[in-house]
């Protein structure tokens, strides 16, 4: 009979955040008996040595880049990529090798290595199928290739295909893992040129699309989830960005990671660095973002046809038009104080439309005492309102939208939005 597993992808850089992460699973998850996969490109043997002292259970596969190259028909030569394995590492492709490991497992639960478990995670073996916290659709995913390069096979797709943050995912091997396998391998092999970010979760979540695949969309709160957003129900938080041990605002926030690094300093081979505890201060003023923009979800009833966006970290909170993010969107700015916001409009690219349209339209929209006009040749038209204060934002908002957005789709230069 099968086991279940875990599953890794690393090269010697990210051996100790591995160590760290296998010390913070043997504490939190005691009675966790599956085999523990990891995929490499040719750790040293003092790596392996110091890994297998932390779990007796863990399996070793060997993934070069040559036999990347030879599998999927790669230029290794290209400056393209050259430069791409530099920053990141030719394993970045590879994720989709979770379907290869069902020929040996009964279910596998993939981990990036940027992480920290905070209670037993082996509820999610219970699920059948494919699971995933979402991220970006499949499509806005493919539409951010470096060349715009467009996929005839999304006209046979739903336009609203989910694709997963890539640091969670699990499968099991009622799926037909062989075509999802030949299905991303083949998507690599005729795209790795044009993506330089993103190729690893389109690979999972094409076939998934293509073959109609069952899929669980895991809650943000429980599995995956974002550090702003770690509640009483988080089972795993995923650093998503900039790396806790990079970032010592993080470090100053969970200690426990930091106390799992240390343990693994102390029992491997390597001299790995002390890293030290700082101030919260960036992390605390994400978090006061976050909530600022949570806010005001609730001040705002929003129009049909507009979603507030999932990134609360910013300096500015973006409202799309759903299925039009490139053209045209809202956001809010944060105004004097904590009390007062500042509304945004972005028409991209109506220049290239009609520019008589905007001597119709600006006109119309003078009562709303916009305090900054850019017309900008290349990127269209923004506008911003000046201080709104909370109590009347919701009003404002739909006053901006009816005589902003309102005012472009009865022209008849706007493009259908379905």
């Amino acid at each position: 009979m099968k086991k279940n597993a875990l599953m890794f992808v690393i090269n010697e850089s990210m051996v100790f955040a591995l160590g760290a992460t296998l010390l913070n699973l043997k504490d939190k998850n005691p009675n966790f008996l599956y085999d523990v996969v990891v995929m490499h490109d040719g750790l040293s043997q003092e790596a392996i040595h110091d890994l297998s002292s932390v779990n007796e259970s863990i399996k070793f596969f060997k993934y070069t880049l040559g036999d990347f190259i030879a599998e999927h028909d790669v230029n290794g030569d290209s400056t393209f990529f050259k430069n791409f394995i530099k920053r990141y590492s030719f394993l970045s492709f590879v994720k989709y090798k979770i379907f290869e490991m069902l020929d040996y497992y009964k279910a596998i639960l993939f981990l990036d290595v940027d992480i920290l478990i905070l209670k037993d995670i082996s509820a999610i073996f219970q699920h059948q199928g494919v699971s995933w916290r979402n991220g970006f659709s499949l499509k806005e995913k493919l539409s951010r290739n470096r060349v715009n390069k467009k996929f005839d096979f999304l006209n046979d797709l739903d336009e609203r295909s989910p694709a997963p943050n890539g640091g969670l995912i699990f499968v099991e091997d009622s799926i037909p893992y062989n075509e999802m396998k030949l299905i991303a391998k083949k998507f690599i092999s005729e795209n790795y040129a044009n993506f330089t970010a993103h190729i690893d979760e389109i690979s999972i979540a094409l076939p998934v699309a293509m073959l109609n695949v069952n899929l669980n969309i895991l809650s943000s709160s429980e599995f995956n989830v974002v550090p702003e957003m770690v509640n009483n129900d988080s089972r795993i938080v995923h650093f998503v960005g900039k790396k806790i041990w990079d970032d010592h605002d993080m470090m100053s926030i969970f200690p426990e990671w930091l106390g799992y690094y240390d343990g693994w300093v102390k029992k491997s081979s390597f001299n790995y660095p002390d890293l030290k505890r700082i101030n919260r201060g960036l992390y605390l003023k994400q978090v006061n973002l976050t909530n600022t923009w949570l806010k005001t979800q609730e001040l705002i009833d929003l129009p049909d046809g507009l979603t507030f966006s999932n990134e609360t970290k910013n300096f500015w909170y973006p409202i799309f038009i759903k299925n039009n993010r490139d053209s045209f969107y809202f956001e809010l700015k944060k105004g004097k104080d904590e009390n007062h916001f500042k509304i945004g409009v972005w028409f991209k690219n109506v220049y290239f439309l009609n520019s008589n349209f905007l001597e119709q339209f600006l006109p119309k929209i003078e009562k709303l005492k916009f305090i900054d006009c850019k017309k900008n040749g290349n990127t269209g038209l923004y506008l911003i309102t000046d201080d709104t204060h909370y109590k009347d934002l919701n009003d404002k908002f739909h006053l901006v939208y009816n005589l902003t957005f309102g005012e472009y789709m009865k022209s008849p230069i706007a493009k259908k939005i379905d």
